[in-house]
């Protein structure tokens, strides 16, 4: 499905920039519609800027030397808000998702910005291709499906094994933190961020993994 595309500024405190996003009440609209019709579809959870995906975007500001000149590839990136955080110091950044809505929008808000150093790709977790490969790889809210687990801890394992460093934002849910477990001694840093959602605070740990010396 795709939605309407509005530009939003995203303003939490000193962090500031904007990106296209469909608006929430209109998704909603169209996706009762759709369901209506087609009752298997599932919900486009694309269309929602994640706590997460704050939290990242705000650690990616405050630490810029760590994207500086580097290769960046985002996984799962739905509106691809760090990409766009990111591309202001990377050398290059590539952002993914299966949905080809999100990268369509993704590229939307890289056009905004004027970033030519920057692409999105279709690449699904679950089918990685071979050769994958970057300085940075990014993840916000992705170990959210226990059953997803061990394929997402392969591909990680492999980027590390290559060299790669890895940026995970995650909320602080049980099934998430079982996930975390089994990559314990790769952490090279955790920093805890609350980030407002509908008048609450949520709780997001943003991890860096790495196998290489600092």
């Amino acid at each position: 499905m795709h939605y309407p595309l509005y530009l939003r500024r995203i303003d939490y405190g000193s962090f500031t920039t904007e990106i296209f996003m469909p608006d929430e009440e209109e998704v909603k609209k169209i996706y009762k519609r759709e369901k209506s019709l087609h009752p298997d579809i599932d919900f486009p959870f694309w269309t929602r800027l994640w706590p997460s995906a704050i939290a990242l975007s705000i650690f990616l500001r405050e630490n810029e030397e760590m994207v500086s000149g580097k290769t960046v590839l985002e996984l799962g990136a739905g509106l691809g808000l760090p990409s766009v955080v990111a591309a202001a110091k990377a050398l290059r950044v590539t952002g993914s998702d299966y949905i080809e809505a999100a990268l369509e929008t993704m590229v939307k808000s890289f056009s905004h910005h004027g970033f030519r150093n920057a692409n999105s790709v279709r690449i699904d977790v679950k089918d990685y291709p071979e050769g994958l490969y970057a300085d940075i790889v990014l993840l916000s809210d992705v170990n959210y499906d226990p059953g997803l687990f061990p394929g997402l801890i392969k591909l990680l394992d492999r980027f590390l094994e290559n060299g790669s460093t890895i940026i995970l934002s995650t909320p602080q849910r049980i099934m998430a933190s079982a996930f975390i477990e089994s990559l314990l001694t790769k952490i090279k840093s955790h920093q805890l961020f609350g980030i407002k959602e509908n008048n609450e605070a949520v709780r997001i740990s943003v991890f860096v993994f790495g196998t290489s010396p600092d």
